[in-house]
């Protein structure tokens, strides 16, 4: 079959000019085909039309509790680092305050007292007489010359031996030395006066020996103690009287200033020590033995003290 031929539709334009008469055929489209072309370009202008898709209600919401939510959290980061700086700041101001305040304290010890407080009259510093330094040392030891009645390892034996001395009119008296016990029955100052005095005891007891010793201490010192010089003195011129030589009274008689002046400036045990030897002192001074024995009586009492 033959195919339908397409119409063509055709527009005739006539025209005149000068007498001529022209005719003119113009082609014009199927006007079926251009509605279908139309209508084609019309479907594919839709089609590329772009589709505006818009959120519904709940995506709304959605992302509005998001952004709240995210605010929040940038909120809360931004309050935690602030409290983070306080917290630091903080730390430090009080750091510096603290560091500061230490430095004070310790630059204010190391530093001079003004020179206004340096500076005193004259007279108060002569007035005020400068405190001893205390100290925890024991008196120094004393050298003596010494009658020895025996030497015992115990002081119970010691004392048995004195017990039976005393009872034959002797004085007597018990000293401690290198863990030994010494029956101790006269002293002076000098070896020879020593010896003496004891051919004086020997009537009475058969084991007498004189000896010079350094007698040690037990008593803690203060510092300005010094009773070894008044106790040789005292010793030795109470001997002299009972071996029957002349004492030196002006040497006893400054002792007992000497001592007389340092006598209520004392601890309990050092005012006793000094007690016993002004004691001593005041027997010493008399020319009598009887005097003469209480003197020596009370330096074995000093010696057992000390």
């Amino acid at each position: 079959m033959d195919k339908p031929k397409k119409q063509q539709l055709f527009l005739t334009i006539s025209s005149k000019r000068e007498g001529d008469q022209q005719k003119k055929e113009l082609l014009v489209q199927d006007w079926q085909k251009g509605g279908r072309e139309s209508a084609a370009a019309t479907e594919s202008k839709k089609e590329e039309e772009f589709q505006w898709v818009f959120p519904d209600e709940a995506e709304k919401k959605e992302e509005a509790v998001s952004l709240k939510a995210s605010l929040n959290q940038q909120h809360a980061r931004k309050r935690v680092i602030g409290k983070l700086l306080f917290i630091i700041i903080s730390a430090i101001l009080i750091g510096l305050l603290f560091g500061y305040t230490m430095v004070k304290i310790v630059t204010q010890k190391e530093e001079a007292p003004p020179q206004a407080m340096l500076k005193e009259p004259k007279k108060k510093q002569e007035s005020v007489a400068p405190a001893a330094p205390a100290t925890s040392s024991l008196l120094p030891p004393i050298e003596a010359s010494i009658v020895q009645g025996g030497v015992f390892s115990t002081k119970a034996a010691a004392e048995k031996a004195m017990k039976r001395v005393k009872e034959e009119g002797l004085k007597a008296g018990i000293v401690r030395k290198d863990e030994q016990f010494i029956l101790v029955l006269g002293v002076s100052a000098q070896l020879t006066t020593a010896k003496e005095l004891g051919e004086t005891y020997r009537a009475n007891v058969a084991d007498v020996y004189a000896k010079t010793i350094n007698i040690p201490s037990s008593t803690k010192a203060t510092g300005e103690e010094t009773f070894a010089n008044a106790f040789s003195i005292v010793a030795e011129e109470s001997a002299k009287t009972l071996i029957g030589l002349p004492i030196d009274t002006p040497k006893l008689i400054q002792v007992e200033k000497e001592l007389q002046a340092r006598e209520g400036r004392k601890k309990e045990k050092i005012a006793s020590l000094q007690r016993l030897l002004l004691d001593a002192v005041n027997q010493a001074k008399s020319d009598q033995p009887q005097a003469a024995q209480a003197a020596q009586e009370k330096l074995l009492a000093f010696l057992v003290a000390y």
